[in-house]
């Protein structure tokens, strides 16, 4: 599932249509600096998130559940308490580490949704381990945390960006009249606006700035739960790397 930014003007789409039988021409170089700005942000999302199941580059296809996933981690995470409660130290750490897994499945789809069940999967590992630290020990805890990063904490809104660029883009080909280069080059100058909002938006995330995201946003109905969700993806992966860095083994030479 991914957020569907709306009030995309289709009606100015249309009437620019009509616009391009009397103009015709002066649209390709936008088009095509846009569209191949889209094809290399492709690349590098693909690059990125290799185990991904969705692909936000393309219409259709599959993607993952999120939803039903978290929610399974969530009983692992029970089922460690459980665990940990009847002794078995072993067996708890064994299903927290099943959490941890899915948690980076989760993550690695580049969604907001799976973005946002990722980091909390974590924060719940994290609560656990850090109240039980004496019972885990940490050695045990390095060993569960070793190699666990939240990539997406490093651009929250790129697959958004990439799904909402192919939405526009694909736009001109949909209407019942024919837009010509254009409509191609109207699709191109929305793409670029949205741009600029969403780079607005995800810098105050990475700020930690959820009040500037939801300015930069202002118009797009989903910005005040994205940017107050999406800076606490920031915060649980430095809360991660901070937890790891505190029982990682010191280095002495």
């Amino acid at each position: 599932m991914r957020f569907r930014f709306s009030n995309l003007p289709i009606a100015l789409l249309a009437i620019v249509a009509v616009a391009s039988m009397i103009k015709g021409a002066g649209s390709r170089d936008r088009a095509t600096s846009t569209a191949e700005r889209h094809a290399a942000r492709c690349d590098a999302w693909h690059a990125a998130h290799p185990s991904a199941l969705g692909d936000p580059c393309r219409e259709g296809g599959p993607h993952l559940l999120a939803i039903p996933v978290f929610k399974n981690a969530q009983n692992d995470i029970k089922s460690a308490q459980a665990m940990l409660a009847g002794g078995n130290v072993e067996w708890s750490a064994a299903y927290l580490d099943r959490a941890l897994d899915t948690a980076m499945r989760l993550d690695g789809e580049g969604t907001v949704i799976a973005s946002l069940t990722a980091a909390s999967i974590v924060n719940s590992v994290l609560d656990f381990l850090q109240k039980e630290k004496a019972m885990f020990g940490r050695e045990r805890i390095a060993t569960l945390l070793e190699g666990r990063r939240l990539v997406s904490a490093k651009r929250p809104l790129e697959g958004e960006r990439l799904a909402i660029h192919r939405y526009i883009a694909e736009m001109p080909g949909k209407l019942p009249v024919p837009t010509g280069p254009f409509g191609r080059m109207f699709a191109a100058y929305l793409i670029d606006q949205r741009d600029a909002r969403l780079d607005n938006m995800e810098g105050a995330i990475l700020r930690r700035d959820p009040e500037a995201c939801k300015r930069a946003g202002e118009g797009d109905g989903m910005a005040p739960v994205l940017c107050d969700k999406l800076v606490d993806v920031v915060k649980a992966e430095s809360r991660l790397e901070l937890v790891r860095s505190s029982v990682r083994p010191s280095r002495r030479g």
